[in-house]
């Protein structure tokens, strides 16, 4: 049996460890050891959820910056400065951007491990329209322990930092990787493959590539995407269904709020700047408070 490290990287804004995420360590735990590294700084009472997770050997949570490339190289260089990288026939990198496993992930994983490939990933996909090259992309993919090791690998993660552009982050990390990998011959395929020039299928079909055999949902496509109804014909394990909805709710209901902020403070910005409002109000609270 193939043997795997996990470099997870977690992200969660209000600093809460969520019973989804826990869910998707719990299933990886199963198949490999896990490094878990969180872009945040959590409570120690949030760290102490994983402590029912099986197979961590390294748990990080610290606000860098840097997005989940930070993480992955902060986990990698754990493994790599700990000297245990060479104990493992695949280092996976990982993110939380997604709900599952839906799946079992074995016979995907152990399908692309027996295929003498160098670089494996979950999904690639490209454009000619958008001028997007082929790679893979970078919430689920994995080096050999040879690749892994290598100074190009060991050089690239190092030089992750800090970008203001979303799609800087996307073509310097997500497509230069895989532009890097194969510039030195490594050898790549992925489970799954979709042209951007037709659809984003993770974002628009998931249905689709749920039917083809993916074992995850983007967590983007959820709320856009899905219903109650669909979700429950979809997700069998009662377990992760429930956390789904759950945090699905919570994000609406925040996502409502913050509309109301805004819609409220359109209007106040009308009644003082139009309409001269802002004398009147400070008029009554002076009147108010004699």
């Amino acid at each position: 049996m193939k043997k795997r490290l996990f470099i997870f990287a977690a992200y969660a804004p209000d600093g809460v460890i969520g019973g989804s995420l826990l869910y998707y360590l719990n299933t990886i735990s199963k198949l490999g050891d896990i490094i878990f590294i969180m872009d945040n700084d959590i409570s120690a009472s949030e760290m102490s959820k994983l402590d029912s997770i099986s197979n961590i050997i390294h748990a990080c949570a610290v606000r860098h910056g840097e997005y989940d490339f930070g993480s992955y190289k902060r986990g990698y260089l754990y493994a790599y400065n700990k000297n245990i990288l060479e104990k493992y026939d695949w280092i996976y990198f990982v993110n939380d951007s997604v709900y599952g496993p839906i799946y079992d992930m074995y016979p995907i994983l152990n399908n692309l491990e027996n295929r003498n490939l160098d670089f494996i990933g979950m999904v690639r996909n490209q454009s000619k329209k958008h001028k997007i090259p082929k790679h893979i992309q970078s919430w689920f993919f994995a080096l050999s322990r040879k690749c892994a090791m290598s100074k190009y690998v060991y050089d690239f993660l190092l030089s992750v930092q800090h970008e203001n552009n979303k799609q800087d982050i996307i073509y310097k990390y997500e497509i230069g990787m895989t532009q890097m990998l194969a510039a030195h011959g490594n050898r790549y395929d992925t489970a799954f493959y979709h042209n951007d020039d037709i659809k984003n299928m993770m974002y628009c079909y998931p249905y689709v590539m749920l039917k083809l055999g993916l074992p995850f949902i983007k967590k983007a496509a959820v709320p856009y995407m899905f219903n109650e109804k669909n979700l429950v014909k979809t997700i069998r394990d009662k377990k992760l269904l429930d956390e789904i909805l759950c945090e699905n709710y919570h994000n609406n209901v925040k996502y409502i709020n913050k509309v109301k902020e805004r819609i409220i403070a359109y209007f106040m910005d009308i009644l003082v700047n139009v309409f001269g409002i802002k004398h009147f109000i400070k008029n009554t609270k002076h009147s108010h408070n004699g």
